[in-house]
């Protein structure tokens, strides 16, 4: 039974085919909202796994599997192109 504001496995799933690199994706802007940066949707919540989360479900970022080796580590903003 999921509470209010929860995420289930399947949204999860949705965002993507590969549930470890969405796993560290969500583990990566977590640290971002740790260290200071503004979360990119409202929340009740202060915990940055779920505000990271939430963004992830609602569009707000996106992930590849490579973003570590083009962004440094860093989560994509969806307007933000690819590098090659």
């Amino acid at each position: 039974m999921l509470l209010s504001g929860q995420i289930s496995y399947d949204e999860l799933m949705a965002l993507g085919e590969n549930k470890y690199a969405l796993t560290i994706a969500v583990a990566r802007r977590a640290r971002q909202l740790h260290d200071g940066e503004k979360p990119l949707t409202e929340s009740v919540v202060s915990k940055p796994v779920t505000i990271a989360l939430k963004e992830f479900r609602e569009g707000r970022l996106r992930y590849t599997s490579s973003v570590s080796r083009e962004v440094g580590g860093r989560v994509r903003l969806p307007e933000e192109p690819e590098k090659m």
